[in-house]
């Protein structure tokens, strides 16, 4: 057993270093201030958000219209009502007294793509550094794994579109991505991921 498990490691391993020195990791991003304009956000104006707990504003207004379509095999799974969330990523560190941790905001935004009830999410999350993006693809559930898993998401190819070049807390953004991914864990077959469409969202303080 312990053998079969080192195996799937390497395997997973070796196929994404295959194109380690592609440029799958980070991408430059494309700014269209004009793109609030579409027709697009308009048509988002006219349903609500969809809620998938009482906790979410029942009057919030449409986030995304993005879509996945998940391969694996030959068997198709298409994952919809999906809402986008923004926020800082926060770094922590030890402080000097009591040797408390400390959280600092960084310089990353995170945007999340996802259809989370507060105990499940499948999503994506859209990470944005200066001039680079990153994308990976998740599933969280509330069952508690007893490892932590190895888990890789592959950019095959990738198009962001946001409406300016930065931002801050209290900030909208609006957005287009398409992407084509591949993501694969060490207790699941490869998943081809596709993914199209608009999002907006409002960037939120990070209290975690």
């Amino acid at each position: 057993m312990k053998k079969s498990f080192t195996i799937i490691i390497l395997s997973i391993l070796i196929l994404f270093s295959c194109n380690k020195k592609e440029k799958n990791i980070a991408s430059n991003i494309n700014i269209d201030s004009k793109i609030k304009e579409n027709t697009i956000f308009r048509k988002l104006n006219d349903s609500l958000e969809f809620n998938f707990n009482k906790r979410d504003s029942i009057g919030a207004k449409r986030s995304s219209n993005i879509n996945f379509e998940i391969t694996i095999n030959d068997t198709i799974t298409r994952v919809t009502e999906l809402k986008a969330k923004s926020s800082f990523l926060n770094t922590y560190y030890f402080g000097k007294e009591n040797e408390q941790i400390q959280t600092k905001k960084s310089d990353t935004l995170v945007v999340y793509i996802d259809n989370s009830d507060g105990y499940s999410s499948e999503g994506i999350k859209i990470l944005v550094n200066k001039d680079n993006y990153d994308i990976k693809y998740f599933m969280t559930s509330d069952v508690i794994l007893p490892n932590r898993q190895i888990e890789l998401t592959k950019i095959n190819s990738s198009k962001l579109i946001l409406d300016k070049k930065n931002y801050n807390v209290n900030d909208s953004i609006f957005g287009y991505l398409e992407a084509n991914l591949t993501y694969q864990n060490i207790f699941s077959l490869p998943q081809h991921i596709k993914t199209k469409g608009y999002f907006r969202t409002k960037i939120k303080e990070n209290n975690y």
